[in-house]
């Protein structure tokens, strides 16, 4: 019965678009109300009757979907075909009536009719022109302000797929007022930090907001150099985040995460990279021989060894170069050549001792290990 009647309703929408002739429209007129009326009662009938509210659901969604399909027919012809300016008030005090009456059963992601979403795009416009002037008073970061109100806009951006939906339509009506009453406060507060509240705890999950937020705390961190401040600023944006209440059921973009959890996993990664950077840091070059000696004893034993010829090389400075790019000393991993190759005898002093000392106890093992 039900899909009879939506049948009738879609013939009906199909002959008044063809406008044949005046009488034989009204006629069609009249039997597309009357109809429009029948449905509800037999949806109602249909609701109260069945024992199966998921397959009622289903049934009801499917021909919601082509209710709005024929809504959106009428509403791209009205300006050219009288009958379907009449016809589509009709059409949207029916739709308006089964989202009232089985608004729990309704898929939230349906999208929007198109006269619901010139509707809301009108009002948005209208909003923003006075949020944008008084956000801007307030010396909040003009990306973000641009960001934010860039997210509202996008939801009706020409080629949005998929289009503005239902549950859209409800986070515009509880999100822009907040927003609203933000912009008019005339306090003196931290307006950028309670923006930033504002939009984690209402979910403005939109890639830009995120990316933005994102940005900003890297960079804040990049600013310092040491890594127990840095560290310690990380844990307080986590603090910060954890302790944001996010609101329940609410998002500009249902079924993806959240935007505080995008900002925790964001910082989570960066403080893995962070710790990472700080173990390579303090660990030995891995293609580096590790010595536990001075540069200046490593320039004597280079400078005797290469008197004694152990280094098959044209020139000194060759086997200095050749030995730095495989051994690093106790003071730094990068020894340069010149530190090898200067022969500095009051610098290198202290060094001539212990290498001195070092060579003898070497050469009394020597002895005593095979009794020279």
């Amino acid at each position: 019965m039900i899909n009879n009647s939506i049948h009738i309703i879609q013939t009906s929408i199909k002959l008044l678009l063809l406008n044949v002739n005046k009488e034989n429209s009204n006629s069609v007129l009249e039997t597309f109300i009357s109809e429009t009326n029948r449905l509800r009662h037999l949806l109602a009938l249909r609701y109260e009757q069945s024992q199966k509210t998921n397959r009622f659901r289903n049934e009801l969604n499917i021909n919601f979907n082509k209710l709005i399909y024929l809504s959106n027919e009428l509403y791209i012809n009205q300006q050219h075909h009288h009958y379907a300016k009449h016809a589509l008030p009709i059409l949207k005090q029916l739709i308006a009536y089964i989202r009232e009456r089985y608004v729990t059963l309704l898929d939230q992601m349906q999208q929007l009719p198109l006269y619901k979403q010139h509707e809301l795009k009108t009002k948005l416009m209208q909003d923003l022109q006075p949020i944008h002037a008084q956000l801007n008073a307030k010396k909040i970061d003009e990306v973000f302000i641009h960001q934010v109100l860039k997210a509202l806009k996008d939801l009706f951006k020409d080629g949005r797929y998929p289009t503005c939906s239902y549950a859209q339509e409800t986070y515009l009506s509880v999100f822009v007022p907040q927003l609203k009453l933000l912009a008019a406060d005339t306090r003196t507060k931290d307006w950028e930090r309670r923006l930033k509240q504002l939009v984690i705890k209402h979910n403005l999950n939109h890639m830009g907001v995120y990316k933005f937020l994102a940005q900003q705390a890297k960079s804040q961190l990049a600013l310092i150099k040491d890594h127990v401040k840095v560290h310690r600023l990380i844990h307080e944006l986590n603090l910060w985040l954890e302790q944001l209440q996010v609101s329940s059921n609410l998002a500009y973009e249902p079924h993806t995460a959240t935007l505080k959890e995008l900002l925790l996993k964001e910082l989570r990664l960066h403080q893995t990279y962070l710790l990472e950077q700080l173990n390579l840091s303090n660990q030995p070059n891995a293609d580096k021989i590790a010595l536990n000696t001075s540069v200046n004893e490593l320039s004597l034993y280079f400078h005797y060894l290469y008197e004694e010829g152990l280094y098959n090389y044209k020139t000194k400075r060759e086997a200095a170069s050749a030995i730095c790019q495989h051994v690093q000393s106790k003071e730094t991993k990068d020894i340069s050549a010149h530190s090898l190759t200067k022969f500095d005898k009051l610098q290198l002093n202290n060094a001539a001792l212990k290498l001195y000392q070092r060579n003898k106890r070497i050469q009394q093992r020597l002895m005593a290990d095979f009794d020279l």
